[in-house]
């Protein structure tokens, strides 16, 4: 098994503030799940997807509970931003989930 992280980021807030809340839901979501076993000697990928606001990130965290895929949201109290990324727990790539059809990061 390849093990996949799916980060999900707003692009709705300032370009400055993406790899900010990149790293906060990175780090949210480290600390949430760890390590699986599996991946201890191996890499854990890593992909981050964009959603265009947070009504959008919303529908997603949703769509990731009916899923039954684990997430950690990540809350940015500074200037009001509130919701802005997340981070899946550790999974295989997945086939058929709402991430697949979100668009890859482009800063």
């Amino acid at each position: 098994m390849k093990p996949y992280v799916y980060i999900v980021i707003r692009k709705d807030i300032r370009p400055e503030n993406y790899a900010p809340q990149i790293a906060h839901a990175a780090l949210e979501g480290g600390s949430a799940f760890g390590v699986p076993e599996y991946s201890i000697h191996g890499s854990t990928h890593i992909v981050i997807l964009e959603v265009q606001d947070k009504m959008e990130l919303e529908m997603v965290a949703l769509s990731l509970q009916e899923e039954g895929i684990s997430f950690e949201e990540f809350h940015e109290g500074f200037a009001s931003m509130g919701f802005t990324a997340l981070a899946t727990e550790v999974i295989e790539k997945p086939e058929n989930s709402c991430l697949c059809s979100l668009k890859l990061f482009k800063y």
